[in-house]
């Protein structure tokens, strides 16, 4: 039996950057099943595992990992491990009477022309100098 070697082309790629949302399967995720994400139904298959519908078919998913929701509306599980090596979260808007803070910074800064704005995790400063 004669079997041919083919070298196959291959490339470098990186993944576009492209923001999707995550959910955590935590202990009230499970506790809130089943659930609707999008058109898709979830559903608990035991204390800490969900069910999760995929393009592909159904797949388990276990407590601590996460449930991806694609830019198609298309939701997959993804192990702790890998969505830690492949995603990095993106902090949320805080919101401040109703405004986000990007908003807030916006109206601060026209009303005082001389102060600085200053956001993080933990604090926001608003520093107005005279």
């Amino acid at each position: 039996m004669l079997i041919s070697v083919i070298e196959v082309k291959r490339i470098k790629c990186v993944k576009k950057p492209i923001i999707v949302e995550a959910i955590e399967i935590d202990d009230e995720f499970i506790k809130s099943m089943p659930m609707h994400i999008g058109k898709w139904y979830v559903s608990k298959v035991a204390d800490d595992k969900v069910r999760v519908p995929t393009l592909e078919g159904e797949l388990i998913a276990n407590k601590g990992d996460f449930i991806i929701i694609g830019v198609e509306g298309e939701i997959y599980p993804i192990r702790r491990d890998v969505f830690q090596k492949t995603y990095d979260i993106i902090p949320t808007a805080l919101k401040i009477n109703d405004y986000e803070l990007s908003e807030v910074g916006e109206k601060i800064l026209k009303e005082y022309k001389k102060c600085k704005f200053v956001c993080t995790n933990d604090d926001i400063s608003i520093i107005f100098k005279r």
